[in-house]
């Protein structure tokens, strides 16, 4: 079992009053081959909910990518409290870095698609994005 600690911030772009709020988690993986799964304790959803949020992923050479799939929606609101939308189900958020050089951290960029549209130019992605960093226990 490997455990990374790290934290990630709030998609400012989306929510008024969330630039500087940070969500502490933990990652608990089993890593075989270059890939992983496991469980995240995310600190916000934990709040709200007991169910096991999943987590696979990989790494390759020095960058890592991992999806983590809430059981259902947190929406933050402009306070940085959340609550649970019971109409989005299975979200997930996609997780992409890299090692940096001189430590043990990972520091990178997580998304949520949003939505999808199909337009006259082709197909429109809205994004809802922040940073994150995590480092080995």
């Amino acid at each position: 079992m490997s455990i990374w600690k790290g934290n990630y911030s709030l998609s400012a772009d989306n929510v008024e009053g969330l630039q500087d709020k940070k969500v502490e988690f933990e990652l608990h993986l089993e890593i075989a081959d270059g890939s992983f799964k496991g469980k995240m304790l995310d600190s916000a959803y934990a709040e709200l909910s007991e169910e096991i949020v999943a987590v696979s992923g990989f790494f390759d050479d020095n960058f890592i990518s991992f999806i983590v799939t809430y059981p259902v929606r947190a929406i933050p609101n402009s306070a940085g409290l959340f609550a649970l939308d019971t109409n989005i189900p299975n979200n997930e958020v996609t997780f992409y870095g890299e090692f940096e050089d001189n430590s043990k951290k990972i520091i990178g960029y997580w998304e949520i698609v949003e939505n999808t549209e199909i337009g006259v130019f082709g197909v429109n992605v809205l994004y809802s994005n922040g940073a994150f960093e995590m480092e080995e226990q």
